[in-house]
């Protein structure tokens, strides 16, 4: 709906009139641009409620000690360990395949220059 009202908007500057084909929207008429008007309050205020809502769920998440996101695939210890075995020189395949996961999740998981 924010495009339609900048498209409109550009309309209005350009002296050009907007009538829908499938909707009731005709800003070329006092009453179409106050309908148009509505329905733009309307879907505006549609969209604060939902941030207002997905703000107020992900704090009580929070609260609760739930995380968002994906899990991530090593501990701490298992990070450590890891670079541990990179120190001495044991290849990233056989590190990766010690831990359950992928060479690039290794890599990106242990950057090179934490290594």
């Amino acid at each position: 709906m924010q495009h339609l009202i900048k498209i409109v908007a550009d309309f209005e500057e350009r002296d050009i009139g907007f009538m829908s084909l499938t909707e009731t929207i005709d800003t070329t008429t006092p009453t179409g641009r106050m309908l148009f008007t509505i329905m733009s309050a309307c879907a505006q205020l549609e969209r604060d409620v939902l941030i207002e809502r997905t703000k107020i769920g992900l704090a009580a998440a929070k609260r609760r000690g739930k995380l968002g996101g994906r899990p991530k695939k090593m501990t701490d210890v298992q990070v450590t360990s890891a670079k541990e075995m990179f120190n001495k020189d044991i290849p990233a395949a056989e590190i990766a395949s010690a831990f359950g996961i992928s060479v690039a999740t290794l890599y990106r998981t242990i950057p090179a220059n934490s290594r």
